[in-house]
């Protein structure tokens, strides 16, 4: 009965909070916003509309993912400390940013997204692809023992590419 009691509380207190956390990253700043016979002044309105609100509903977005991600990833394998770096995801980022960045890309969309972003999304991608194709060729399931140990060693050897690219 406590457990529950403790479920119904948070489900009442977490959106407040967010709710509280969302409406200060928009009012509190550097620049504070000025509101005049209820309106914003247009320096106030160009900090909220083009700055701040875009950053934050992007924060909101990002945290939502990767909290959908990491949900993911532990019931995946029945873990509570599961995450991507389990399956060589993170190592293979790493090595899509090492790439992009040996290649010399720069900047694409006006120089508002680095390459070297676009390289880790697409080296992380792959090396999920990768792991999940070994692991069900392999067994001809996508068993969780398999993924983890295929993970781990096409990690490993993402994470020894890039050390020695990064020395040579």
């Amino acid at each position: 009965m406590k457990n529950n009691k403790l479920t119904v509380v948070s489900y009442l207190i977490l959106p407040v909070i967010l709710l509280m956390t969302v409406s200060f990253s928009l009012i509190f700043g550097a620049e504070s916003i000025k509101i005049t016979n209820g309106s914003l002044d247009e320096v106030s309105k160009i900090i909220l509309f083009k700055l701040r609100l875009p950053r934050t509903l992007l924060v909101f977005l990002t945290g939502l993912l990767l909290g959908g991600s990491g949900c993911i990833f532990q019931n995946l394998f029945r873990n509570p400390l599961a995450e991507p770096g389990i399956i060589g995801m993170s190592s293979g980022a790493s090595l899509g940013a090492v790439l992009s960045g040996y290649l010399g890309m720069g900047t694409v969309f006006g120089g508002f997204l680095s390459c070297q972003n676009l390289g880790a999304f697409a080296g992380a991608f792959v090396a999920g692809l990768i792991v999940i194709s070994i692991a069900f060729l392999s067994r001809g399931e996508n068993s969780t023992v398999t993924l983890i140990l295929c993970g781990t060693a096409l990690g490993s050897f993402y994470s020894a590419v890039v050390c020695v690219w990064r020395t040579s």
